[in-house]
């Protein structure tokens, strides 16, 4: 149960129901306790697709135990997640929420629950549910609190990677301009960043014209001590507690009453159930109002001191008790439930950033880091030793880029010294920019990159690159790209960068320094680049059993859908591919981009039900895309090799195919095979590519097939023997079954010297008489095509028309 005040208002809901109530693009969340399965399961789902830009501060605590869960999968990807620790007994304990919609709109969250499960529904909780409109100066606050939060870490009692919080300044901005807004109803935010809260609630009583009465909920309290320090600030003799059916620990009246407090103990109807409080308010009947403390902040030394961090609402009211406050008994005993007061431990963790050239990080908690440590990553599965690295003083590291090989999920980077071991998560900030610019898109690209993708993230990149096909494409096309602000995504120019850009992989190479190249390029297009390589270069799963074997393992997570992707929706992307490089002029570009098509449909063939239908019916469109293009204009490229394999292929076991293949491979080469042509088809099938093209086929297979190839007559062949012989310059080759009689007649007569030579015309075009221009008949033309010899039935004209040359149409 969490009770959620809005205005006036008194609310039983779902943080969840706010969550999903508008397009929410950005996040940034603070807690004690840290689940990130929870994170990822529930509130990251609520929020949908929408979201693009999460951020969560947890203390240190909650960090270091969030590393020992086996459910995140996202951290560090989709998501940042920072620790921070506060210096001496106090700990970082505030629990907010701020959500920032598309649409410009902002909305907080000021509670008691942190980032758990408990905190979200099975503790007894209360939040403060703030609106700019309403609340306007209680944004200003927030904004206080954000500011005052970046400049003490690092600089006092506060400890992080300043470096790791840039997402502070723009929530500090958006609350900035919400509570410019002057309407509204008077509500503070209030923090102890740099101030106790307790002497900022007095200041607030007083303006009230003072505290009447004092009525105080808390699950933890330390002994007496801070109540009753508080009371008497307040100048308040009348106090009252709260003792809820189920509580970590009771207020000890009797010790209280030695100190010279008589506190009454009270209950709520509220609070009646049997979920464990949770919840901390403050309630402070004035002579001018009536002054309700809620948030994140215990009746302790610390909670209400300069220990621990804490953020709080106050709301001004008239009337009764919100609460709605009655007699109760005596607790017996002071035992309660149990549980761990927030207080500073000894938790070690480690701050890691994989930002561009360098893992950037620090040491937190460890009394002197100074010195040599030992660094692996590790993952579920997976543990990879680094080598040595070297702390600074303050903690202070970096690790060459040469030296870590990160994936693109989530993955911990462990510094071991003797018997300590210290870890955190990598925070991969190449793909948190990308995510922050595109959401749900880029963190499927970034899985896909890495070679995690799953049959929904293929769909989700199948239906985006349909939509922006020149997204995927190389050369100088638009992309569609998002930008931070919460206007609507813009058109830009772009260039993609070479492959490799991303700190991911293989792109972690040193010979792919960021400093060489994709100046200006935004996040998502490096991701973009990064998966038109990883589809390049990466070997192949096996058709289409890739997933069926995750799926046996658990390893996909569909919730009951299939476990292939949809071949309608990668069909669709291929189809946008292939009108998007029609459109573009020819040259090196254009074939690399047919190429990356061709990488495309064997990524699909990869992961469909039915690979061997998907191949039989996308390479033929793609090898027409292809010979639209052509062959290379000087030597041969990689392009002629796969078309070359593409069209082998089909008839390596078909004998009767040979001379259509030798003849489809004339059209690419615009003409008859030389050395190097030959050269180049008899080398068998290498590589991830032309091994799928050519599946399961041996060396020496394949070279007697391409041999066979070679040697099967063509058309053209024939046609070119046929003009030399008509020149004199050897015998008439056979022309039964594709010459008329009286064709092959008017042959032999030239031969002879009987009839002349210039009555026989060499092809221009499939439809026309290269002698009289005139239209030839349907069947003449099909004639030509099909064997390479035909005859102008023009009134006046007697050319035979022989075509020696392939040219593409």
């Amino acid at each position: 149960m969490i009770l959620i005040t809005a205005k006036a208002m008194l609310l039983e809901i779902s943080p969840l129901d706010i969550l999903r109530s508008d397009r929410w693009r950005s996040l940034l969340m603070t807690t004690y306790s840290l689940s990130l399965s929870f994170l990822e399961a529930v509130p990251l789902q609520a929020l949908g697709d929408n979201r693009r830009d999460v951020t969560i501060l947890a203390d240190i605590e909650g960090y270091r135990a969030s590393l020992s869960e086996t459910g995140a999968s996202n951290a560090g990807v989709g998501y940042d997640v920072i620790p921070i620790a506060v210096v001496g007994s106090g700990v970082f304990h505030p629990k907010i929420t701020l959500l920032a919609s598309h649409e410009g709109e902002l909305r907080a969250l000021v509670g008691s629950g942190n980032l758990t499960m408990g905190g979200w529904g099975f503790n007894a909780e209360v939040a403060e549910y703030l609106n700019p409109e309403t609340d306007p100066e209680a944004f200003t606050d927030l904004a206080d609190f954000l500011l005052s939060l970046g400049e003490t870490l690092g600089q006092g009692r506060l400890r992080s990677d300043p470096s790791a919080l840039p997402p502070l300044q723009k929530f500090a901005d958006l609350c900035l301009a919400a509570g410019d807004r002057k309407s509204g109803g008077p509500t503070r935010v209030l923090h102890s960043v740099n101030r106790a809260l307790a002497p900022q609630v007095v200041e607030m009583a007083r303006e009230l014209g003072g505290a009447r009465s004092l009525t105080v909920l808390s699950p933890y309290f330390g002994g007496p001590k801070a109540v009753v320090d508080l009371a008497r600030d307040l100048g308040c003799k009348t106090v009252n507690v709260f003792v809820p059916p189920k509580v970590p620990f009771w207020f000890d009246f009797d010790l209280a009453k030695t100190l010279g407090l008589a506190a009454q103990p009270v209950t709520s109807p509220l609070f009646s159930g049997e979920k464990l409080l949770h919840a901390k308010a403050f309630d402070i009947e004035c002579a001018k109002g009536r002054l309700t403390i809620t948030g994140s902040a215990n009746a302790t030394v610390n909670g209400l001191g300069l220990g621990s961090v804490e953020v709080v609402v106050a709301r001004v009211s008239d009337g009764a008790p919100w609460l709605g406050w009655s007699r109760a008994g005596y607790p017996k005993g002071l035992v309660g439930e149990g549980g761990q007061e927030p207080h500073h431990t000894a938790s070690p963790c480690l701050i890691a950033r994989l930002d561009g050239g360098a893992v950037n990080g620090r040491i937190l908690d460890v009394p002197a880091p100074e010195g040599s440590w030992n660094a692996s990553l590790y993952a579920p599965g997976r543990f990879e030793a680094i080598g040595a690295v070297e702390l600074a003083a303050d903690g202070r590291f970096m690790i060459e880029r040469r030296r870590v090989d990160a994936v693109v999920s989530s993955l911990q980077l462990v510094l071991a010294r003797g018997e300590e071991t210290v870890r955190g998560w990598l925070v991969m900030t190449d793909i948190i920019a990308a995510v922050r610019e595109r959401g749900a898109i880029a963190e499927a690209m970034a899985r896909a990159a890495g070679g995690a993708e799953n049959p929904r993230d293929n769909d989700i990149i199948a239906g985006f690159f349909t939509k922006h096909p020149e997204a995927f494409l190389a050369g100088d096309l638009p992309i569609a790209s998002g930008s931070n602000s919460a206007s609507a995504d813009k058109e830009e120019a772009s260039h993609l960068v070479p492959a490799g850009e991303l700190g991911l992989g293989d792109a972690l190479k040193p010979e792919n320094d960021r400093a060489a190249s994709g100046a200006g390029q935004s996040a998502f297009q490096k991701l973009i680049a990064r998966f038109r390589q990883r589809i390049t270069e990466a070997p192949r799963r096996g058709q289409g059993h890739g997933h069926e074997n995750d799926a046996g393992d658990g390893g996909d997570d569909g919730s009951g859908e299939s476990v292939w992707s949809n071949a309608d929706l990668l069909a669709g992307a291929i189809g946008s591919f292939m009108r998007k490089i029609d459109e573009s002029p020819d040259g090196p570009t254009k074939r690399e981009n047919i190429l990356s098509v061709l990488d495309f449909i064997l990524y699909g063939a990869d992961n469909v039900e039915e690979p061997e239908q998907f191949l039989k019916t996308y390479l033929p469109v793609w090898r027409n895309l292809a010979r639209r293009a052509g062959p290379a204009r000087t030597g041969l490229d990689t392009l002629d090799r796969c078309y070359a394999v593409a069209t082998v292929a089909p008839g390596l076991r078909e004998p009767k195919k040979s001379a259509e293949i030798h003849k489809a491979l004339e059209i690419w080469f615009r003409g008859g095979l030389t050395k190097d042509h030959c050269d180049l088809l008899e080398k068998p099938p290498t590589g991830h590519r032309e091994s799928q093209l050519a599946a399961e086929v041996r060396a020496m297979d394949w070279k007697l097939a391409v041999t066979g190839i070679l040697a099967a007559p063509t058309s053209w062949q024939r046609t070119r023997a046929l003009i030399a012989a008509l020149d004199g310059e050897g015998s008439m080759p056979d022309l039964s079954g594709v010459a008329k009689p009286e064709e092959i007649a008017a042959f032999g007569r030239i031969c002879r010297g009987i009839r002349r030579r210039e009555t026989v015309f060499v092809r221009r075009d499939w439809r026309h008489c290269p002698s009289c221009n005139m239209k030839l008949a349907a069947v003449e033309a099909g004639r030509l095509r099909k064997g390479g010899i035909a005859s102008c039935q023009g009134l006046k004209c007697t050319a035979i028309i022989v075509d020696i040359q392939p040219e593409e149409t």
